[in-house]
């Protein structure tokens, strides 16, 4: 990864963003153009970033600003970001969470081959948010209605179905 890369990364990271890097820091620079200036640049930058070791020595952490970069093994991240699992990904369901002003918005694709027929659990809201609706989308039917949905302190789904309301 070229130095500037790493310097903009940095950049976002200290306004608020989070990084994580598998297994390590970029270690060589792209192309042999300045070849060994290039990978001094790199050293620079990637000694401004002090890391502390988690519990388990597969992982480390710096704060940088108001955001956060990581380091770690595959292993270690998916034992870390298990707590953060949304449950309709056992059932095939892919997902995008934004934030969008005060909201929360999903968009909810099943990429399994199969029809959802049955309540689909979401995660509680890291944020403590609660949804206010729920609307399902066919894009191959065109249909769209307001989806079944049940909120609780618990436990968020919605009723998935083929038809809509």
């Amino acid at each position: 990864m070229a130095a500037e890369t790493l310097q903009r990364l940095l950049k976002l990271i200290r306004d608020g963003a989070s990084v994580v890097f598998l297994d390590g820091l970029p270690a060589d620079v792209p192309g042999f153009s300045r070849l060994e200036e290039r990978r001094a640049q790199l050293k620079e930058v990637i000694a401004q970033v002090k890391f502390t070791k988690s519990k388990d020595a597969d992982w480390e952490t710096a704060v940088i600003g108001s955001g956060a970069i990581a380091r770690g093994s595959l292993a270690a991240l998916e034992q870390k970001l298990h707590r953060w699992r949304e449950p309709l990904a056992d059932q095939g369901i892919s997902l995008v969470r934004r934030m969008w002003h005060d909201e929360a918005l999903y968009f909810l694709v099943n990429q399994s081959g199969q029809p959802v027929d049955g309540w689909v659990s979401l995660r509680q809201s890291p944020y403590g948010l609660r949804p206010a609706s729920m609307i399902l989308l066919d894009p191959r039917s065109g249909k769209i209605g307001r989806a079944v949905a049940r909120v609780s302190e618990e436990k968020n789904g919605i009723l998935s179905s083929t038809a809509t309301r």
